[in-house]
């Protein structure tokens, strides 16, 4: 103060920090993404962010406000406020949709008798945004043995089962989405059993033919005067 003069107060507002946003690099079309915007560490409130020349919101007392983006692309967020420089971040913002990986793929049992069944498990996770509906193809030996569709909540997992009666004698690989796993068939019991009948019965009857071969035999020697008949 000075003797003659009137005390007056100014407030100078320098214009220079710049404003920080802090968001995700990335949200899906229909998100809340919050938005943050900080000076020098600290929340900034009463800073207008915009988008593609439109006000998206003012920020509150913790410097924050809420963007829903309706359409996908990369959008460019402006955080300004008349005390400081204007900020900007870059957010990509992706359409919405399944995206499914099969996690594991098991066999039981592992070694099983011709004849039986086999039963295949795929286990399948959706890692995208949205429910929807996967096809799943079970594949033996490269071949596709069944299709089945089945719904999947985004996030979701769900196991999907596939029941194959085993045929061929070997070993067999399976196969979804290249996720794969191995079983062997082995001959079964009554396989085996059915055909040590059948051998034995063929042996039997060759006998029994080669018996009544060597009777007929004798019994057209005796007609034909080479072998007497013997006496009684």
């Amino acid at each position: 103060s000075k003797t003659g003069y009137v005390t007056a107060n100014i407030t100078v507002d320098v214009i220079g920090v710049a404003l920080s946003l802090d968001a995700p690099t990335s949200a899906n079309v229909g998100d809340n993404v919050v938005i943050r915007v900080t000076a020098e560490g600290e929340p900034i409130s009463g800073a207008t962010i915009s988008e593609g020349g439109m006000i998206i919101g003012i920020t509150n007392s913790t410097g924050e406000v809420v963007y829903i983006p309706t359409n996908e692309g990369t959008k460019t967020l402006i955080a300004t406020h008349p005390r400081y420089s204007e900020g900007s971040r870059e957010i990509l913002v992706l359409r919405k949709a399944p995206s499914f990986n099969v996690i594991l793929v098991s066999v039981e049992p592992k070694i099983v008798k011709s004849g039986k069944d086999v039963t295949i498990t795929a286990t399948i996770e959706n890692v995208g945004t949205l429910g929807g509906n996967k096809t799943v193809s079970f594949l033996i030996d490269g071949d596709i043995v069944q299709n089945q569709t089945v719904y999947i909540e985004a996030g979701g997992i769900s196991d999907v089962v596939c029941v194959h009666k085993a045929s061929t004698v070997g070993n067999h690989t399976v196969s979804v989405d290249g996720v794969t796993n191995t079983y062997t068939v082995k001959k079964s019991k009554a396989l085996i059993v059915v055909l040590w009948v059948i051998a034995i019965s063929a042996s039997i009857f060759g006998l029994i033919t080669y018996l009544k071969g060597v009777e007929w035999m004798r019994e057209t020697l005796r007609i034909s005067g080479f072998l007497k008949r013997e006496k009684p």
